[in-house]
């Protein structure tokens, strides 16, 4: 798939300093946080080769005569949903190459693994226990994202960091670790790898 190096380049231009925090690389659609008017954002995509709106009126990237939706979401203290702000969060890149079905070196900004932990804990959290189908789906994929952000961690000896999501307290999401320690036994050791000795005690009182 092209879309993240034909997203990144066309902000890049415009100088709108951007993170992905979806399954981008293996899923059928593309959130990501931008630094600037989301409605302002679409309408530059739109000018990029590829880009189209459905009937719908949601933002897709045609691939191989696949439609893959775009979100476009603006991160902050103010915003409904409370994501990370792409202004001030940590980005890690990663090159296109090691992305499935990329040919390119174009650097792809990701909302760093260390936050993105958090963000994922989150929307896991508040859909674990739906009946759902998409839910439980949604649930499955945000489970499988967690076990390799929290084993990448490990494997580059960092830790998950509260103090850079400050849209949401540490308080609010301690809980959804919680959750996730009881509904997944098997995440406790990687949690002690991966989580500051006192946030890991909190968990357990």
């Amino acid at each position: 798939m092209e879309q993240p190096q034909e997203i990144t380049a066309a902000l890049t231009r415009d100088n709108c300093r951007h993170g992905f925090i979806g399954g981008y690389a293996v899923s059928l659609d593309v959130d990501l946080v931008v630094d600037a008017d989301p409605v302002n954002v679409r309408q530059l995509l739109l000018q990029v080769s590829g880009f189209q709106l459905t009937g719908a009126n949601s933002l897709v990237f045609m691939h191989n005569g696949r439609a893959v939706k775009v979100e476009i979401l603006r991160g902050g203290h103010t915003q409904q949903m409370k994501l990370p702000d792409a202004k001030s969060v940590p980005l890690h890149y990663i090159s296109a190459r090691n992305l499935p079905e990329h040919d390119s070196d174009t650097p792809i900004p990701i909302v760093h693994p260390a936050v993105l932990m958090l963000t994922k804990v989150k929307r896991w959290s508040d859909i674990a226990q739906s009946t759902r189908p998409r839910s439980i789906k949604k649930a499955h994929g945000d489970f499988q994202d967690i076990q390799v952000i929290l084993g990448w961690l490990i494997s580059n000896n960092l830790r998950i960091d509260f103090t850079a999501y400050p849209e949401k307290p540490k308080e609010s999401l301690l809980p959804c670790f919680r959750k996730l320690c009881q509904l997944h036994t098997t995440v406790r050791p990687l949690l002690e790898v991966a989580m500051e000795a006192q946030d890991l005690d909190r968990l357990h009182n």
